[in-house]
């Protein structure tokens, strides 16, 4: 190990040293450095290595940290606590998969797998078009099912969206819409929609469904409350299968 201080305290450094005997030369390994920063008053530190030559020519700048405390690999000049130039690697996050990182309140980061939204090509529908222009009424509180808005689904997660002419006879009836799958109402598909009396409206029904098992999709709808009738016309439904 041998040290040197230039004038001014401009710089300082201490040369790790290496004997090979087979030639009988000691050449630099690493050096460990100060450069003074501004007006000499601050200082970084500076870790060097050597990628050959024992005079000392392989020398270069490996890491810096400057006196605001900032970390640069590969970087002399580091705009963030740490910069690297080039990739970085954290054992701790890895895993299976292509995952994305994430920071919790307090800083601290992990990894959580990336939700595939989306696999496969777009047009890739299941059954584009069911449609029906008969017009169909109730006035019970119990769901009926609409009729040409039943398609068959194979396993898979889809998006269902469901389009008609609705109306009422009375101001306070509220008609109410679902969609219903292996055998039960989607709790989440479920739609109040209260149009005005006598003036209909066009109700949309969009939602995101994971069927389980293969069966028949339906609509059904009902109405939900008031002393009148809903009434249904024109109506169309599509699936589009978005992952399997």
């Amino acid at each position: 190990m041998s040290g040197t201080r230039s004038q001014n305290n401009v710089s300082a450094f201490i040369d790790l040293m290496n004997y090979d005997s087979d030639i009988s030369t000691e050449y630099i390994v690493s050096r460990i450095g100060g450069l003074t920063e501004d007006d000499g008053e601050k200082g970084a530190l500076i870790l060097y290595t050597n990628s050959g030559g024992t005079d000392g020519s392989g020398l270069s700048e490996k890491v810096r940290i400057t006196s605001d405390g900032r970390m640069g690999i590969g970087v002399t000049n580091p705009s963030n606590e740490l910069e690297v130039a080039g990739g970085a690697r954290i054992t701790d996050l890895a895993g299976s998969g292509t995952r994305m990182v994430v920071a919790d309140a307090q800083g601290d980061l992990s990894t959580q797998d990336i939700t595939e939204a989306v696999t496969g090509a777009l047009d890739e529908i299941t059954r584009a078009v069911g449609s029906s222009s008969s017009a169909q009424s109730s006035s019970s509180t119990s769901y009926t099912d609409l009729s040409g808005m039943i398609l068959s689904v194979e396993p898979g997660r889809y998006i269902f969206q469901f389009n008609c002419d609705m109306s009422v006879n009375n101001g306070n009836t509220v008609g109410e819409f679902s969609f219903y799958v292996d055998g039960a109402t989607v709790t989440s598909s479920v739609r109040k929609i209260k149009p005005g009396t006598n003036s209909p409206g066009i109700a949309t029904l969009i939602t995101v469904v994971d069927v389980v098992n293969s069966g028949t999709l339906k609509v059904r709808f009902r109405k939900a409350s008031g002393s009148g009738t809903v009434s249904v016309g024109g109506r169309t439904i599509m699936t589009m299968r978005i992952s399997s």
